[in-house]
């Protein structure tokens, strides 16, 4: 079991953690088929499954902590590579339904964050498990912890706002294109692939032609 100086951090963890991982359900339950169906789109899925295992993990660990004669580098240890290879494999998803360079950026971007914080997770659940009276690695945990709920805050944040207000979106969504006006007036449309075919349709442009940002 830990020093007492830690349980009142480790009591306060696993409550939050549990607390959050209640409201990601229920923010999944708005729109399931959006969220972690097989029709979702695969930034949104990643987004669910990497913020719940952000909060998964912190709670097992803090959880695991309480736990009288047991080491928490082992559960540390067994949560931080769970964790780790459930990045990898949602990066591999995400690389195989995005081959292009873009694609390639979002994994990246998906992966980085999240492998540094579960790397030094697993170097700290190393050493605790090396030598358990030694209070430096137990006392850098919970920095960890606050990285790891940073993770998953921010990912389970841009789920609530949508899906095209999450950060690989901003990066790696579509950008302004100049739409020409139509000889004979109206209204440039909105969605981008309307766009696209409004200008496809269209008579070429005179001189006079205007941009109009989507």
């Amino acid at each position: 079991m830990v020093p007492d100086k830690f349980i009142n951090f480790l009591l306060g963890s696993t409550g939050a953690s549990a607390a959050l991982i209640g409201l990601l359900f229920v923010a999944i339950q708005i729109a399931p088929a959006h969220t972690v169906g097989h029709t979702a789109p695969i930034e949104r899925r990643a987004t669910t499954e990497s913020a719940f295992a952000a909060l998964a993990n912190a709670f097992f660990i803090s959880l695991g902590g309480l736990v009288p004669d047991v080491n928490i580098g082992k559960v540390t240890l067994v949560a931080g590579i769970i964790a780790l290879v459930g990045t990898l494999r949602l990066g591999g998803d995400y690389l195989r339904a995005h081959p292009d360079r873009q694609g390639r950026a979002g994994a990246a971007l998906l992966l980085l964050a999240s492998f540094v914080v579960y790397a030094f997770e697993l170097v700290y659940a190393v050493q605790l498990i090396r030598t358990p009276s030694d209070v430096g690695p137990l006392s850098n945990l919970p920095y960890v912890l606050l990285a790891v709920y940073s993770l998953g805050l921010g990912r389970a944040w841009s789920l609530v706002r949508g899906q095209n207000e999450g950060i690989l979106h901003r990066l790696l969504g579509p950008r302004d294109v100049d739409i020409p006006v139509p000889a004979g007036g109206g209204f440039a449309p909105t969605d981008p692939a309307d766009a696209r075919d409004a200008s496809a349709s269209s008579p070429a442009p005179d001189s006079g032609t205007q941009a109009w940002q989507v």
